[in-house]
């Protein structure tokens, strides 16, 4: 009978990275595992507010946005919007009635292969840091 292995993989700097069973490829004789991740942007907090908070995010110029609220205030400092990854963006955080709002941000880039280089998939993250109001 043959044996399962499980692999476990951790979020990576806050990014969701899914569970999932070892399946190695037979494509060019490179073992595949089949961890997922996703693209999209993460915002990095200073810290994390004491009260429930919003963290929009939007790319200038448009009134499309992508919001997340933390009612608790206990959801932490870093926040994924998954498929979005703009060129530029603004990040407003509202806690309370304090609002911080930060413009035209680049986000830094970078690929992620949690499988390894020659293996699916390939997602790309953005980044960007935000000061959250006082």
């Amino acid at each position: 009978m043959a044996s399962m292995r499980w692999w476990l993989a951790i979020a990576v700097a806050g990014v969701p990275i899914t569970i999932a069973r070892c399946s190695p490829s037979k494509e060019a004789g490179v073992a595949c595992t089949e961890i997922g991740c996703a693209s999209g942007l993460q915002v990095q907090l200073d810290r994390s507010p004491s009260a429930g908070y919003t963290v929009e995010v939007f790319p200038p110029g448009s009134g499309a946005k992508y919001s997340f609220e933390c009612p608790s205030g206990q959801c932490g400092t870093t926040i994924f919007f998954e498929d979005f990854t703009p060129d530029y963006v603004n990040v407003r955080i509202i806690v309370g009635t304090d609002t911080s709002f930060a413009e035209a941000l680049q986000p830094q880039y970078t690929d992620l292969r949690p499988n390894g280089e020659q293996c699916p998939p390939a997602c790309h993250i953005g980044r960007v840091a935000a000061t959250t109001p006082p």
